[in-house]
């Protein structure tokens, strides 16, 4: 078994998921023994089904790239009944109003918290939600409400002068729906939600930048898709990606992304049948390391970070990418060696703590001494990293913001209107 995978010490690594899976589909063809098959089926319920992050880690790990968490989704689906579905399509067609109720629920949280403590308010989720969100961490994010702002008028749109004049870019960024829900946790130092920082990291390197419309109602459809209800979440996915269609004004401009597993969802389904029309959709890695950071000048940090790679950023082949951006802005990166998928999956973290808690059971004993902070590209991972890390961990946008400012423009030779990228 690889150490990365997250798997708990008493749960089956992925083949015995498919081997245990196998044994339950030849008992249920057979009919014999259903005492027997009805225990099976209970211990893989949770053995097999609920401990599985479905990250998809496991085919990176597979030498014939099988990857275990498809299986996984699709009996998750076959657990999925009428009431179920009919929640998925209420959630899919009434995102803006899901979201609404998240964030009411976070400031309950918060405001529960400073006055009775958290214990009282883990306890208190557990009764009141049947045992079925067990774990709050300290790490709990609070509420935000992003607006996007009005994109710059001028130099993008303007024709070129008779003087020398740059002409700024335009990229379309998407804040994810978690992103957009989800600030800093309460004992963060940075209090600044993280789409506001990318927005101003984006324009302190020159860009223009807009915002797709109907932003508040837009999610790719990641958490309908891990709970097994795909044709749910492959129209959330598509009505998105009909958004970013209009706002790159039909691909001409890029789309950022903020969070990696909402970027390798989008490109997956793009990927999978669903005409882009040319949309080019770049990951935050990508994003930083290919076009912001050669257009800011960076003042690299004294201070060591600890560096966490998502299972989506391994799938997109984009760790490298990641850790060079982190190596451009820190003289020390840690990319603790026994850590893998952190776990957390989305909101098992909340469910299934074990799960999360397991998969980063090492990573405190490699936080270097004197670094106060981890950086990655998803905010659900964040909070299982910072509650099991004892730091705060934070998208790696912050680094690169804190790091930088705009490049000096060049005294000597004027610098000419730039394409779009």
């Amino acid at each position: 078994m690889r150490a990365d995978l997250p798997v708990a010490q008493a749960d089956p690594v992925p083949r015995q998921r498919i081997v245990g899976w196998r044994e339950i589909a030849r008992r249920t063809a057979e009919g014999s023994d259903p005492a027997a098959l009805k225990a099976l089926s209970a211990a893989y319920d949770y053995q097999g089904i609920d401990t599985c992050a479905a990250c998809g880690l496991c085919a990176t790990a597979c030498p014939v790239g099988i990857e275990t968490g498809l299986l996984v989704k699709s009996l998750r689906g076959q657990r999925r009944g009428a009431v179920a579905r009919g929640v998925g399509g209420f959630v899919a067609g009434h995102t803006a109003g899901v979201l609404a109720a998240a964030r009411t629920g976070l400031r309950l949280a918060d405001l529960a918290r400073r006055v009775a403590g958290p214990a009282v308010v883990e306890t208190a989720a557990r009764v009141l939600t049947g045992g079925h969100i067990p774990a709050l961490p300290d790490s709990l994010p609070r509420a935000i409400d992003f607006t996007p702002p009005e994109a710059a008028e001028g130099p993008a749109d303007a024709p070129e002068l008779a003087a020398p004049t740059v002409v700024a870019p335009t990229v379309v960024y998407v804040p994810s729906c978690v992103s957009r829900s989800m600030g800093p946790a309460a004992g963060d130092p940075q209090d600044t939600p993280l789409p506001q920082t990318v927005d101003a990291l984006m324009r302190k390197a020159g860009f223009r930048v807009v915002y797709p419309d109907g932003l508040a109602a837009q999610c790719c459809g990641m958490p309908l898709e891990s709970k097994g209800l795909p044709e749910q979440a492959d129209a959330m996915a598509d009505a998105m990606i009909a958004a970013l269609r209009a706002a790159s004004d039909g691909g001409r401009h890029p789309v950022v992304m903020d969070t990696s597993p909402c970027a390798l969802r989008l490109k997956k389904r793009l990927a999978g049948g669903m005409a882009d029309g040319g949309l080019r959709l770049l990951d935050v890695a990508e994003f930083l390391h290919d076009h912001a950071l050669p257009r800011l000048d960076i003042v690299k940090s004294r201070e060591p970070v600890v560096l966490h790679l998502t299972c989506s950023t391994r799938r997109m082949g984009l760790d490298g990418t990641l850790k060079a951006v982190a190596q451009a802005c820190a003289e020390t990166v840690v990319v603790p060696e026994d850590v893998g998928c952190c776990g957390f999956a989305g909101d098992k973290g909340f469910t299934t703590p074990e799960l999360n808690a397991h998969a980063l059971r090492h990573l405190a004993k490699d936080i270097p001494e004197g670094c106060s902070a981890g950086y990655s590209t998803s905010r659900t991972c964040e909070i299982g990293l910072s509650h099991h890390a004892g730091l705060p961990y934070r998208s790696i946008v912050y680094l690169v913001d804190a790091c930088s400012r705009p490049k000096a423009a060049d005294p000597v030779r004027p610098r000419r209107p730039e394409p779009a990228f």
